[in-house]
């Protein structure tokens, strides 16, 4: 009698030495079940290169300039992820040493990946800081300011951290274009219209000039997906990732899935984002790059001065012919939306592959049981064959 039995799930591996050869470029067949059940379809979210150097009038572009390297690899962060390999990556990624939570290896496609602040630094030209350098990380053994402090900076006058978090409205203008960065290429978040707290702690952080270690606190993000068993949980920094497994020899596929980040954060875009705002004549944040399961970075623009919604968001319509002059269009506003379409139509895109790879991985399993069922009939009717042998011919 068949016996039949549920799949196992698997449990995080922690062999840091290839066994039995591997598996699909993994340290082990546990490493690769590891990565198929809990990454392979994770949500992927990417930074998007940022011009500092275009915000002229920014309040806080001190802040960025005086940090040796910020400026430069925020504009040349890179454009290309690669989905896959950022999924394998995080997956392998097992600490090196209990002590030094900035070190890691992963084994992706037989090759080493390390992430550490020296390895990440190189990618980033970035010097990381000494751990006897640097304030922000927040880490046990440093001061961490009160969250009062956060509201009062955040809102621009003496406030209180009475909720989880503050809407991006409410915060002061100073702070608009700070949030908009940090969300966009500092810590990658595609819902912006609410500003979390430890969200919060980095704008103030930078802000404030202290010294603050950016290399180490990627690698904490990206770290930080290690031992998420949520499959809705996105992992950060795609690009990022992208370029230091490239960096070590790791080899993208025909089958991976490439996602490709759209234009820099820069003033145009900015005020393109202002005349979608007045295109609409809502009084809300606007979304931009966005995207919807989580897997791409969004541009959200606070308005200012914008009076009552007329509607839902459609392309600016035209104003009529009068006392102000001829027919005008707002070419900003239609530039915007056509950007969002654009997003929207790779979206679907993206989503339309799954699907299909998911209805090939059914069609496959499908088989694979038509054919064992198959098989299992041709063996008992063998069986019933042997058990009952033929009648003699004169019968």
């Amino acid at each position: 009698m068949a016996s039949s039995s549920k799949s196992k799930i698997p449990e995080k591996p922690t062999r840091k030495e290839v066994y039995r050869n591997g598996s699909n470029g993994f340290r082990s067949k546990e490493e690769f079940n590891w990565w198929s059940y809990y990454f392979h379809k994770k949500p992927v979210v990417i930074e998007r290169p940022v011009q500092i150097d275009s915000f002229t009038d920014f309040p806080h572009r001190q802040a960025f300039v005086s940090r040796p390297g910020w400026v430069q690899y925020l504009a040349d962060s890179g454009n290309q992820c690669n989905l896959t390999i950022c999924t394998e990556f995080v997956a392998s990624l097992i600490q090196d040493n209990e002590d030094d939570d900035y070190s890691f290896t992963a084994r992706v496609r037989n090759k080493y990946v390390p992430l550490n602040p020296t390895t990440l630094g190189e990618i980033m030209n970035i010097e990381p800081m000494h751990e006897s350098e640097y304030q922000f990380p927040y880490e046990s053994n440093r001061h961490v300011p009160a969250s009062k402090i956060i509201a009062t900076f955040l809102r621009g006058q003496p406030s209180g951290w009475t909720q989880n978090s503050v809407e991006a409205k409410d915060i002061h203008k100073d702070n608009y274009l700070l949030w908009l960065i940090v969300a966009n290429a500092i810590q990658p978040t595609s819902h912006t219209n609410l500003i979390k707290l430890d969200q919060a702690r980095i704008m103030h952080a930078i802000a404030t000039n202290k010294p603050f270690c950016l290399v180490r606190f990627f690698i904490k993000q990206i770290a930080s997906a290690i031992d998420s068993v949520s499959k809705n949980e996105a992992i950060k920094m795609g690009i990022l990732i992208t370029r230091l497994c490239l960096n070590y020899g790791v080899v993208s596929r025909a089958e991976d899935l490439p996602k490709i980040q759209r234009n820099p954060l820069n003033k145009s875009t900015v005020r393109r984002s202002e005349g979608h705002l007045r295109g609409q004549g809502v009084q809300q944040n606007v979304q931009g790059d966005n995207d919807s399961d989580g897997a791409d970075t969004a541009e959200h623009v606070p308005a200012t001065d914008q009076g009552e919604g007329e509607g839902p968001s459609q392309l600016p319509r035209r104003r009529r012919r009068g006392a102000e002059g001829p027919v005008q269009m707002d070419m900003d506003a239609i530039m915007a939306r056509l950007d969002q379409m654009g997003t929207s139509m790779a979206e679907n895109f993206q989503a339309l592959r799954g699907d299909q790879q998911e209805i090939r991985d059914n069609q496959i399993a499908m088989r694979s049981a038509m054919d064992a069922g198959f098989a299992y009939m041709q063996g008992e009717i063998e069986a019933l064959k042997n058990r009952f042998p033929p009648p003699p011919p004169d019968y």
